[in-house]
C-alpha cells in the first residue's frame, strides 16, 4: 500500500524587500526495509557514546559474531546468515545490534525470514562478554512466503525479545550457547 507525499508550507515569512516567502518541503514515507536499515543504523550510533565508559577489564571490550549456514537435504534446501556486534558499557552490561536473513524451501514451498535487532545484556557473574547473562532485544521482523496453496504473502513488524546466553572466551575467539 503506498501513501502519497506529504508537503509542508510556511508562507509567514518576508525577505528585507517586503515579498512573502514560501517554504515548501516534501516529506516521502519510507518503505519498510529503509526503516529496518535505519534501526540498524541508530542502534549503532546509540552505542558509540558509551564507548569512553566500556571498562578497562583484561580482554576484549568488542564481539562481532557471524554465522552462514547452509543445509541441504532432499526436499529441504535452508540458508541462512546471522551476525551481531556486542559492546562491553560497564563492567557488566553490553549493547549489541544484530541481523538475520534466512531463506528456506520445502518442496515448493518457501519462506524468506530478515531481522534487524538492538539488544542490551546483563552479566550476572562475571564482567561483560564473559559467562552468564540475561537481556532483552527490540527491533523488526519480516516474513514472507510463498505456498502452492495460499500464494505469495508478506507479514512484517516491530518485535521483542528476552534473551538467555553463555559465553566463553576463548583467547580471541567466542563460543556462545543462546537461548533466544
Amino acid at each position: 500500500m503506498e501513501r502519497e507525499p506529504v508537503t509542508y508550507g510556511d508562507a509567514g515569512r518576508k525577505d528585507a524587500g517586503g515579498a512573502q516567502i514560501v517554504i515548501h518541503q516534501t516529506v516521502t514515507p519510507l518503505e519498510s526495509d529503509r526503516n529496518m536499515r535505519h534501526l540498524v543504523v541508530l542502534a549503532t550510533l546509540m552505542t558509540i557514546p558509551f564507548a569512553a565508559a566500556a571498562s578497562q577489564s583484561d580482554g576484549p571490550q568488542n564481539v562481532l559474531s557471524l554465522q552462514p549456514l547452509t543445509v541441504v537435504l532432499r526436499s529441504i534446501d535452508v540458508t541462512a546468515y546471522s551476525g551481531e556486534y556486542e559492546r562491553a558499557i560497564t563492567e557488566k552490561f553490553s549493547l549489541g545490534v544484530g541481523g538475520t536473513y534466512w531463506d528456506g524451501s520445502l518442496a515448493d514451498d518457501s519462506a524468506k525470514y530478515t531481522s534487524a535487532d538492538f539488544k542490551v545484556r546483563y552479566y550476572l557473574w562475571t564482567s561483560a562478554l564473559r559467562g552468564l547473562s540475561v537481556g532483552g532485544s527490540v527491533g523488526f521482523s519480516r516474513v514472507k512466503t510463498f505456498t502452492t496453496t495460499f500464494g505469495e504473502q508478506t507479514f512484517g513488524g516491530p518485535s521483542i525479545g528476552a534473551l538467555a546466553e553463555y559465553q566463553l572466551m576463548l583467547g580471541g575467539f567466542a563460543v556462545a550457547l543462546v537461548a533466544a
